[in-house]
């Protein structure tokens, strides 16, 4: 950690564990994202899958941030009273442009990933043919108890 000057406060104890295991949760997601575009650069299904669930949250939450954002009144600053309450439309505006990017590329996403012909290049199963094995030969785990299954053959 980082030593900050003697002005700063210490959080507490709660707060600290808090910060931290949001951080950690923070680091998951993006490595998931990561993998995700991984898998989308080698086209498989579970990722374009992921990039439904996604969209969809952008979608949701650009929808509730905006109309907040809309509706949101911000009090005149006691601090600073030469503040000009255009400013605060600034901040506004801010808060669109933030809720508004993440809703258009979450609806981008939910048009593209249900394409048919994006569709077609992402197969619904990654499986390769099992050496020895009758009747389903694409099988994702096979089993000696599944039908069809019979050992290599030399």
């Amino acid at each position: 950690m980082i030593k900050l000057p003697g002005t700063a406060s210490e959080l507490p104890p709660p707060a600290r564990t808090f910060v931290l295991g949001t951080q950690g949760f923070m680091i998951c997601v993006s490595l998931f994202g990561i993998a995700t575009g991984i898998g989308l650069l080698y086209l498989r299904n579970w990722a374009r899958i992921s990039l439904l669930i996604w969209g969809g949250f952008s979608v949701f939450f650009g929808l509730i941030g905006i109309p907040i954002a809309f509706l949101t009144q911000f009090p005149a600053n006691p601090n600073s009273p030469a503040l000009p309450a255009e400013s605060l439309q600034v901040v506004r505006w801010i808060l669109l442009v933030i809720y508004g990017i993440p809703l258009v590329i979450g609806v981008w996403w939910l048009i593209l990933f249900n394409r048919k012909t994006v569709k077609a290049q992402l197969p619904a199963t990654e499986s390769l043919p099992i050496k020895g094995c009758r009747g389903n030969q694409h099988a994702l785990f096979p089993s000696p108890y599944s039908p069809g299954f019979t050992s290599p053959r030399p």
